[in-house]
């Protein structure tokens, strides 16, 4: 008996230094996993000191099973993140140091787990919001982690948000965006949770392609003294709870498809003066006046 208990401890302190010590280098990257944290390291020394597109991909993660990683620490040294590097639906948290100051626009998509993105204070280019990430050099919202559930307050200083930055978070309920925005990105809320949206400010000039498209359950759109100009193609396509939209007195032109299949809009205003229709922008929706 007494050797089963030793030979039972002696395989369980084996596995968890075994653990312990797995890693390994990506190009110029090198990783370590330990517990459900995966820890990464690196110079930017000519050039390198970047983590490449599809990180998380690649076969030398193939001694783990990359759904065990929780959280990612990246240690200061590195410069850049790539495409889609952390795409995984089980990570919950991402730490960013000072020292990375580029960050692919699609960086942390699919990662549905998502609940916190963390910036160093002493970064030079991005900051965190609430778990948001943020270029302060530009002023553009970058990337909504889409784990993260409930409302959000878009923060005043933002300018931009970026392409497809809310993309795919199904758990983002309400959005208030401040006078402080001028554009919004192509795709920046397309098929997210969002049930409202309001828009408060005068700066706004323009609502990018399919920035709201496939928000089914988005039923309520408030724009108070907007100055936007342009609707762009396919903008709020299939937001079929949507049952009225008044068009600002501001917008001179609506893109293709910019309501296709709002299949529950009822109510519908237009300026006269709008000077440009998009083709089908009301086709397949409910029955209009």
């Amino acid at each position: 008996m007494k050797k089963l208990v030793i030979l039972f401890f002696l395989g369980w302190f084996f596995a968890e230094t075994l653990q312990a010590q797995l890693g390994g280098t990506i190009g110029s990257i090198s990783w370590t996993f330990a517990g459900s944290e995966l820890t990464l390291t690196g110079t930017g020394i000519n050039g390198e000191g970047v983590i490449p597109d599809n990180f998380l991909g690649y076969y030398s993660f193939d001694m783990i099973n990359k759904d065990d990683v929780e959280s990612v620490v990246i240690v200061e040294g590195i410069t850049g993140i790539g495409l889609f590097a952390f795409a995984s639906n089980f990570i919950t948290s991402i730490s960013i140091p000072a020292s990375v100051t580029t960050i692919d626009a699609h960086t942390f998509r699919m990662c549905d787990g998502l609940t916190s993105i963390s910036v160093n204070s002493a970064n030079p280019v991005f900051y965190s919001d609430n778990g948001t990430l943020i270029n302060k050099t530009n002023k553009t919202l970058v990337a909504y982690p889409a784990g993260k559930q409930g409302g959000y307050i878009i923060p005043d200083e933002v300018e931009i948000i970026g392409d497809c930055a809310f993309w795919m978070c199904h758990h983002l309920t309400s959005v208030f965006i401040p006078q402080s925005v001028i554009s919004i990105g192509e795709y920046a809320f397309s098929e997210t949770g969002l049930t409202s949206v309001t828009i408060d400010g005068t700066t706004l000039t323009a609502i990018g392609k399919g920035a709201f498209q496939n928000c089914f359950n988005l039923s309520s759109v408030s724009m108070n003294n907007v100055s936007v100009k342009h609707i762009s193609d396919y903008a709020f396509s299939e937001c079929h709870s949507l049952v009225s939209f008044n068009i600002p007195a501001s917008v001179e032109t609506i893109g293709e498809a910019a309501f296709e299949y709002c299949i529950g809009l009822t109510s519908f205003t237009i300026p006269a003066w709008v000077k440009q229709f998009g083709d089908y922008f009301f086709w397949g929706c409910g029955q209009l006046p």
